[in-house]
């Protein structure tokens, strides 16, 4: 009933901010995290959790986001979450920032449920438009510890980007290292773990570590 409801709101800006604050009071912190910095005018929150530490950091969830069992954490400064919304739907994830100007994109049409996308060290994870994420997927700019250069006595595991394009499918158990770039229209198997650069469009990847097995290939939310 309330996703009938939402769907007949959904092109009345004025009446979906106002049903989308009446149900983020029922189901959401809405004035605590308000006053943490988190912008949420016209996205359906339940059960979201958002911490956020630090100095001038921003979290923006767009309108017509639904979000329900998620967990979003900042820890730092001049961090920025943006979700774009447009009918964007993510379900039982932990999304989280850390570190200095740590950055994570997720642009329109965006689906998941389940898993882990987290930028840290200063980094910007990029998502683009009509992406969908199985469950168990896991993303991370960092390996969380320093691997040093024992004659040098430098760190050789930097941090870096991930880049995912536009109408991507990450499926179950999928891992994208520091590092990793995805190309448009894409597909991810299963379980596969990324660690470069997989640029090519209309793609199909598999493996440890993924490589192209199919080309000239698209994919649909549909069973066709």
């Amino acid at each position: 009933m309330f996703l009938k409801c939402l769907g007949l709101i959904k092109n009345n800006h004025i009446v979906l901010v106002l049903t989308s604050m009446a149900y983020n009071f029922l189901h959401f912190s809405l004035i605590t995290n308000i006053l943490q910095g988190a912008k949420i005018r016209g996205s359906f929150l339940n059960r979201v959790d958002i911490k956020i530490s630090g100095k001038n950091n921003q979290v923006m969830i767009g309108e017509k986001t639904m979000m329900n069992h998620c967990t979003i954490v900042v820890i730092g400064n001049n961090c920025k979450l943006t979700i774009a919304g447009g009918s964007t739907n993510i379900n039982y994830c932990l999304i989280r920032l850390c570190g200095e100007g740590s950055e994570i994109s997720i642009a329109t049409k965006f689906t998941a449920h389940g898993g882990t996308i987290e930028s840290c060290e200063g980094k910007k994870i990029s998502i683009g438009e009509d992406c969908m994420f199985a469950g168990g997927v896991r993303i991370s700019t960092t390996d969380h510890h320093s691997i040093i250069d024992v004659d040098k006595n430098i760190r050789i595991n930097q941090a870096k980007d991930i880049q995912i394009g536009d109408h991507v499918w990450l499926g179950r158990n999928v891992t994208l290292h520091k590092g990793a770039v995805i190309g448009d229209d894409s597909i991810v198997g299963e379980g596969s773990i990324v660690n470069g650069v997989l640029d090519e469009q209309h793609a199909v990847y598999v493996g440890y570590p993924a490589k192209k097995v199919k080309s000239g290939t698209t994919w649909s939310r549909a069973l066709e």
